[in-house]
């Protein structure tokens, strides 16, 4: 459980990405992120990096679902990150790439709540009512 495993593996996959060789990557990505939960935790950003790049392939692979879950999954731990200092920017920007996949999946209502919850934040952030 090497955090230096884990940062080979996520740059081997940013390469096969960059290469386009995407089922590749996406098991680099898939390395690095159990590796970096072991041996980091699954709050620690670059785990989170690792999901986020992990379900972007899967969305150009367009595997809307996979990349849906793996967003959900993503979500709760840049929201963690936010409370400990983190930029509200990374929450809000997990969820438009959520609210996205949740239009290409068809399913506009879920979109819908996750593109307000943008806004809310959004707003909050910046003062705009």
């Amino acid at each position: 459980d090497d955090p230096l495993y884990a940062r080979c593996s996520y740059t081997l996959g940013v390469l096969l990405e960059i290469e386009e060789r995407l089922p590749e990557a996406e098991r680099a990505y898939l390395d690095s992120v159990k590796y970096f939960a072991r041996s980091l935790g699954e709050s620690h950003p670059d785990h989170c990096q690792s999901l986020e790049c992990l379900a972007g392939t899967y969305r150009t692979q367009g595997r809307l679902s996979d990349a849906a879950a793996a967003y959900q999954k993503l979500l709760p731990l840049k929201e963690e990150m936010s409370v400990l200092g983190g930029t509200l920017g990374d929450v809000t920007t997990t969820l438009n790439n959520l609210a996205s996949v949740f239009v290409q999946l068809g399913d506009l209502r879920a979109a819908e709540v996750v593109y307000r919850k943008t806004v809310r934040i959004r707003e909050h952030q910046y003062g705009h009512s």
